[in-house]
């Protein structure tokens, strides 16, 4: 009512978050970017030659819903789920808290408040917990593997990783690192760069 003639626009929060990003890198050159976001879902905002790439319907870099395999003990595929069912903060939150109430030894079982949050096994993982550290590399190997398809697809500049788990743990990104460069082609590779999301959750208001 006070402002009849105000435009609001709304954007995809991946999208605000890859293009806050790509405004303010150091890398003078760069052109295409695909930021991930690895939270309640796995999300994606992708830029090329400067310009978000939203698709069709707007839904363009929503990973989260690429299939993955689930092998069992000899190594068959066992089930086709969704990505972000095993490798999202969600997944790995509800693994640990499985974990924590096993007989597994394990410090996440001596969390103060009992509930365990994504954030709490990335921590758990860099102090070498053995059993966080399982859970954020087999997460950060999917989401490499997916990874790996995407860069061998679109070649961007850079990869970037965001998300409450990654700002704590390099275990995940080195996971995510050692499978996009182990799956994709050394063309794609040569000159990408794959890192931690540098401006974090801010990048999303700046690049709105």
């Amino acid at each position: 009512e006070s402002f009849p003639y105000a435009v609001i626009l709304l954007e995809n929060e991946a999208n605000a978050l890859a293009f806050g990003e790509f405004c303010h890198a150091e890398q003078p050159d760069l052109k295409s970017l695909v930021y991930v976001n690895v939270a309640t879902s796995i999300n994606s905002g992708i830029i090329l030659n400067g310009q978000i790439h939203r698709g069709a319907n707007g839904r363009a870099g929503d990973i989260g819903q690429m299939h993955v395999d689930v092998l069992n003990t000899e190594g068959e595929v066992e089930d086709i789920i969704s990505l972000e069912s095993l490798a999202s903060a969600t997944s790995i939150a509800m693994e640990a808290q499985t974990a924590a109430s096993s007989n597994i030894e394990t410090s996440l079982v001596f969390h103060e408040n009992g509930i365990l949050t994504a954030r709490d096994v990335g921590i758990a993982a860099a102090k070498g917990d053995a059993v966080a550290r399982e859970i954020i590399e087999r997460s950060g190997h999917l989401l490499g593997a997916t990874l790996a398809n995407i860069v061998n697809f679109l070649d961007p500049d850079l990869v970037l990783i965001g998300g409450p788990v990654v700002e704590v743990s390099p275990v995940f990104l080195a996971a995510i690192r050692r499978n996009i460069l182990e799956r994709s082609t050394s063309q794609s590779t040569q000159h990408l760069r794959i890192e931690i999301a540098p401006l974090g959750p801010e990048a999303a208001v700046l690049g709105a």
